[in-house]
C-alpha cells in the first residue's frame, strides 16, 4: 500500500498548470484588493454621510429654536398689524373743517355769551359749555342755534343753571354737519 501525504509542501507545478495557478493567485489577490478598496470606500462614504446628517440635524434644531424664539415677536407683529389696519381708515379720512364749524358757532354767540368748553369729534359730535350773561342773551343764543340748519340738525341742551349773579352756566350737545 502506498501512503498519501496530503500535507505535501512544495509540490512543483510546471507548464500550463503552473502558469494558470500563478494567474489565479494574482487575479484573486487583485480581486481581494479591489474588494477591500470598495468596502473602504463604502465605509468612508457612510461616515461622511453620517457626519453631514448630524450637521443637518444640528442646523434644523438651531432653526427650530430660532423659530420658537421668534413666535412672541410674530404674535406682537400680528397684533400691531391689526391695530394699524384699524388706524388706516382714520388716517386716510380727510380731516373735517373744524375752523368753519367753530367760526359759525362763534358767530351765534353774542357779546354776553362766553364759550369755555368745546369738544368736537371726527364724527361731528360737539359738546359745548359756556356762560351767558343773562337769560335774554342765553335765549337769543339758543334761538340762533336752533334756527340754523347748516350747522346742526340736532341741538340738545344738556344742562343749564342760573348763578347768583344772574348769569347762566350751560352745556349743549350738537350733531354738527362736517
Amino acid at each position: 500500500m502506498k501512503d498519501i501525504n496530503l500535507l505535501k509542501v512544495g509540490r512543483a507545478v510546471s507548464g500550463k498548470e503552473g502558469e494558470l495557478a500563478r494567474k489565479i493567485k494574482v487575479a484573486s489577490f487583485l480581486l481581494l484588493i479591489v474588494y477591500c478598496l470598495l468596502v473602504a470606500g463604502a465605509l468612508s462614504f457612510w461616515l461622511i454621510l453620517q457626519g453631514e446628517s448630524d450637521q443637518i440635524v444640528k442646523k434644523i434644531d438651531y432653526q427650530e429654536q430660532r423659530l420658537k424664539d421668534l413666535e412672541p415677536v410674530e404674535s406682537q407683529q400680528t397684533f400691531l398689524k391689526q391695530r394699524l389696519s384699524s388706524l388706516v381708515p382714520l388716517l386716510t379720512e380727510e380731516a373735517p373743517d373744524y375752523q368753519a364749524v367753530l367760526s359759525r358757532l362763534e358767530s351765534f354767540a353774542s357779546e354776553g355769551v362766553i364759550l369755555n368748553q368745546l369738544d368736537l369729534t371726527r364724527q361731528g359730535e360737539l359738546n359745548c359749555g359756556g356762560i351767558a350773561a343773562n337769560a335774554v342773551v342765553f335765549a337769543d343764543f339758543l334761538e340762533r342755534l336752533l334756527a340754523d340748519d347748516e350747522l346742526s340738525e340736532k341741538v340738545k341742551l344738556s344742562s343749564s343753571s342760573r348763578q347768583e349773579d344772574g348769569s347762566y352756566d350751560f352745556s349743549l350737545f350738537l350733531d354738527v354737519k362736517i
